[in-house]
């Protein structure tokens, strides 16, 4: 067996692994597999999690590559898929709840989000903030639940991160937000309290490139796998206060100046699994 065979038999052993732990909502102690080095073998578990799992994306969400890591993995960014029966509309402004996995990772990350008003061409690579505005039919504030049955899913690199579905369980859907202040995202601000502390504060220009920029990091991305922005898709495009970690019992709002919020609870007990 060569690397690339070995390669592709760990990808579906490590997407087994992942899949069943989340349909069990059970934890995963230790990775399933050799540790991905790169962000191919990454996206080659993720899609056959995609496969395994069944279900298409409803969505997509974006996450920041730091440096150095960024140039040891060639990209600054990643992806992961948001599915349907976890994309809430939170439009409404009661408290929503979120069922972490017990032993798992759990996070909150406030974040701009788009909905994707035409499907995006299957060849089309050169994507930039100006051409992919295009796309968004809608643009909405939002909070990704970051989630894996891994505790340590955003430890051991962005490889691993990038295989469990990008770190993704959910995304809460805020108001509507005018398209205008995101040519200008200095104008967008946004804070996250965790149990009523404030756990970070920062700009939709502090996500790289803006959340135009974002979008259009994506829309290459994908058209790249094979897997191009479809009609109906939302993008949640960046942490902009950071990633923060929460856990079962702990509460959250996330602020959006001039826009409104977004609150919410973590519930949910599960088992570990060995």
């Amino acid at each position: 067996m060569d690397g690339t065979e070995a390669a592709a038999l760990d990808a579906v052993t490590i997407a087994q692994a992942f899949v069943s732990a989340r349909a069990n909502r059970r934890a995963v102690m230790s990775y399933p597999g050799p540790l991905p080095e790169t962000l191919a073998h990454a996206y080659l578990i993720q899609s056959q999690a995609l496969r395994l799992d069944g279900r298409p994306p409803a969505g997509w969400k974006i996450g920041r590559i730091q440096p150095p890591q960024s140039d040891t993995y060639g990209d600054d960014r990643l992806s992961g898929p948001i599915f349907a029966d976890a994309i809430v509309d939170a439009t409404d402004g009661a408290r929503v709840t979120f069922e972490a996995i017990e032993g798992g990772f759990c996070a909150v990350e406030g974040e701009v989000a788009f909905l994707v008003g035409q499907d995006a061409s299957a060849s089309r690579r050169d994507w930039t903030a100006e051409t992919v505005a295009a796309l968004v039919a809608e643009t909405r504030f939002a909070v990704e639940m970051a989630g894996s049955p891994f505790s340590q899913i955003n430890d051991l690199g962005p490889g691993v991160t990038a295989s469990d579905f990008g770190n993704n369980a959910g995304l809460f859907l805020g108001g509507r937000m005018c398209v205008g202040p995101l040519q200008n995202p200095e104008t967008v601000s946004c804070r996250t309290f965790i149990d009523g502390v404030e756990a970070g504060r920062g700009r939709a220009s502090d996500v790289l490139g803006g959340p135009l920029g974002a979008l259009a990091w994506l829309a290459s991305h994908l058209a790249a796998r094979g897997l191009p922005l479809k009609q109906g898709q939302w993008v949640s495009t960046g942490a902009i206060t950071g990633v923060h970690r929460i856990f079962q019992g702990q509460s959250f709002v996330v602020e959006f100046d001039g826009f409104g919020s977004i609150a919410g609870d973590i519930l949910g007990k599960t088992e570990a699994a060995g």
